[in-house]
């Protein structure tokens, strides 16, 4: 759904670049029609086939009842152009802007997974978080945000 591409352009910082009526817009959701995204653009085909994996309506009609997880879902997720460029550091992302910051390791690992899933992560995911940054800075947030984006949590609660 929308929702879903909506949320990962908020959770990394790289909104959407879409045109409705001649205006420039950031949303899925600030279109008359799902089908606005169009599919002319690689990226706007890639977002076509989320929107419609996570059961899409024409928002004249009501979704299909059954809305359940598939493996498609996740796959496109994850090898999506839409998350993974997103996650880069670069094109002025919230990791690029994160790592290029005085902030500590703690502190980068808080704030991804403050915009990515609303909340702290818990000391064991932490641990592992940093771990990962350890070694590379902008790798390991990369890695992080895109591993928090795939995961359940960041589906149910967006």
């Amino acid at each position: 759904m929308s929702e879903v591409i909506d949320s990962v352009a908020q959770a990394t910082g790289r909104p959407g670049n879409f045109t409705f009526s001649g205006m420039p817009v950031t949303r899925v959701k600030q279109m008359a029609s799902p089908g606005d995204v169009g599919r002319r653009t690689a990226e706007g085909a890639m977002i076509t086939n989320i929107m419609q994996s996570f059961f899409q309506s024409n928002r004249s009609t009501p979704p299909p009842i059954g809305n359940k997880a598939s493996i498609l879902q996740a796959l496109l997720l994850m090898d999506s152009a839409v998350v993974k460029d997103r996650v880069l550091a670069s094109d002025n992302s919230r990791v690029q802007r994160l790592v290029n910051s005085e902030k500590t390791d703690t502190e980068v690992v808080n704030e991804l997974f403050l915009a990515s899933l609303a909340r702290l992560p818990i000391p064991a995911e932490r641990e592992v978080a940093l771990h990962h940054m350890e070694s590379d800075r902008t790798r390991g947030a990369e890695n992080l945000q895109w591993a928090l984006l795939n995961s359940v949590e960041f589906i149910l609660n967006h």
